[in-house]
């Protein structure tokens, strides 16, 4: 990495070796963001200062370096599960189940989640800095690159990312986003805001542990319980819930979630490029999954936005839902997460990252 200023003042970056890998923080006044550079750039910590708020979940796993593991066996999954520890990963270019595309075994969340990217510091000032996090995948022709920038006073992470196809044919592949919220933020206290789209519970995203009957395309926020009741899907349910479900959003006419405490006035918050990301899976894990690898113990809820719908890979590509790039082109998208105290409810955020609240 480019080494950084040794600042400790404004918006400023600090490097070191974390768990034996390279990590990176970012930070300014309002935002510590700390990546695991060794580590598919792994956002382990997005942390509110002004509150001490840390909204990322961390397992009871804890952060694993998967360079320092050796696999008891190996896994027809891939090796995701053994290292994940809550955070937030990058979904490229495959997602949720493992698969076989062009000859390459492509393990549960794809390639870029677990190897190590390059990392250089575009800009290092006061007022605003600027890094540019880059890696090649192994088994597929694809470079992705971000550039991840902090402002002074600003609540407001921005992230802009470019995959580009190195191959010489055209390549298909799944993206995804896949920040998973946890204590102390996360409680019962928590609601969600989201606009106006419509969830599907198809039985592919179904669990032991389900409690959301399948085979539903209804309006958000209710589905129908396996018991025939309702289900506001806008409450977070206590730890006692123990259920574990996933459901998928869509038609969205514009893109962006929040996730409110109610008690702390705490709030995080996404906006994203719909035709990127047309598609949100929201993972719910209120301690309900039981055996490997939480046993119980995962009280945490992610909300995603995807590319593409169902999953695999291969499977997206016979709905013809996948994102497509013919040789030498490259695909640009921008998002933003946004960690806040707010008074009153949410009534949306704007595309630049804005929390507008109610009146």
């Amino acid at each position: 990495m480019h080494p950084s200023t040794n600042r400790n003042y404004g918006c400023r970056i600090t490097e070191f070796i974390f768990q034996g890998m390279r990590t990176i923080v970012l930070e300014n006044d309002v935002l510590r963001v700390g990546i695991l550079v060794d580590k598919g750039a792994e956002i382990y910590e997005f942390l509110h200062k002004p509150t001490d708020t840390d909204f990322m979940w961390r397992s009871w796993l804890g952060i694993r370096n998967p360079y320092r593991m050796r696999p008891t066996i190996s896994s027809k999954l891939g090796s995701f599960i053994d290292h994940y520890d809550g955070g937030w990963q990058e979904l490229f270019p495959n997602a949720d189940e493992a698969c076989i595309y062009k000859g390459a075994e492509l393990g549960l969340h794809g390639e870029v989640c677990l190897i190590p990217w390059e990392c250089f510091i575009i800009l290092d000032d006061p007022e605003e800095i600027s890094v540019n996090l880059s890696v090649k995948t192994y088994r597929t022709p694809f470079r992705l690159e971000k550039r991840m920038t902090l402002k002074i006073g600003s609540p407001i992470l921005l992230i802009q990312e470019e995959v580009h196809n190195l191959g010489d044919e055209t390549m298909d592949f799944m993206w995804g986003l896949h920040p998973a919220l946890g204590k102390p933020f996360l409680s019962n206290d928590c609601v969600l805001s989201l606009p106006h789209c419509r969830v599907r519970t198809d039985a592919i995203l179904g669990t032991d542990f389900s409690r959301i009957a399948p085979d539903q395309d209804v309006e958000w926020p209710f589905v129908e319980s396996k018991d025939g009741t309702k289900i506001d899907l806008r409450q977070v349910p206590t730890e006692d819930a123990k259920c574990n479900d996933r459901v998928f959003l869509y038609g969205f006419q514009n893109a962006w979630y929040a996730v409110r405490n109610r008690k702390t006035k705490m709030l995080f918050g996404m906006t994203w490029d719909k035709d990127t990301f047309p598609w949100l899976l929201y993972w719910q894990s209120f301690n309900g999954w039981q055996g490997y690898p939480f046993y119980g113990k995962a009280y945490t809820l992610s909300l995603e936005p995807r590319s593409s719908f169902p999953f695999p890979l291969t499977k997206v590509i016979k709905y013809n839902s996948q994102l497509k790039l013919n040789p030498g082109a490259s695909l640009k998208t921008t998002y933003r997460a946004v960690a806040s105290s707010t008074t009153n409810e949410v009534d949306h955020i704007t595309p630049n990252g804005k929390i507008v609240e109610q009146e």
